[in-house]
């Protein structure tokens, strides 16, 4: 093993006999990638030409994309077909669009989406409270809401605890 001639490729090393296997394969075509151009994307290499939006075909070499998984989309695409939707205004939550996130459920970061459920007040950028997947203000709203009282202590209806949260706003 000492005298054999190694070829590092990809933080490895390769002997002569596996020289051939090396060499960069499109995902698309499947055809040998001869020469330095090349995309690579998700662990996959493609020759430019063939890493395309899988909605709609557009070539993505050298633009921004979303990668979901092993199906590249365009910005574009993104924002028609897979954005998720805000919980308040049911509008979809486009790349390079600040949102909220609680579990599942995503608010644009604005005051009119990311708001207490009950005054209608801003929470974006201040403190809140949640319980059974709802946003609140504070304690008092809730009681409101929820029990028609203005005391926490003498609502009934609330099985969960109460958390207290300061939200950070999240981006793609």
């Amino acid at each position: 093993m000492v005298d054999l001639v190694y070829h590092p490729h990809e933080g490895h090393k390769y002997c002569d006999k596996h020289k051939p296997y090396l060499s960069k394969m499109c995902s698309y075509c499947m055809e040998k990638i001869d020469g330095e151009r090349f995309t690579k994307a998700n662990g996959r290499y493609y020759h430019p030409e063939h890493f395309q939006c899988w909605q709609c075909g557009k070539v993505l070499s050298g633009e921004r994309y979303y990668g979901c998984g092993v199906y590249p989309t365009c910005i574009e695409c993104y924002n028609t077909h897979l954005a998720k939707s805000c919980r308040s205004c049911k509008g979809p939550i486009q790349i390079d669009t600040p949102f909220y996130t609680l579990g599942l459920k995503r608010w644009h970061a604005t005051p009119t989406c990311f708001r207490c459920c009950s005054c209608k007040t801003s929470l974006v950028g201040g403190k809140l409270v949640t319980t059974r997947g709802e946003l609140f203000c504070n304690k008092h709203c809730y009681n409101e809401l929820v029990c028609g009282r203005s005391s926490y202590s003498s609502c009934t209806t609330n099985t969960r605890p109460f958390k207290e949260l300061a939200l950070a706003r999240s981006s793609f």
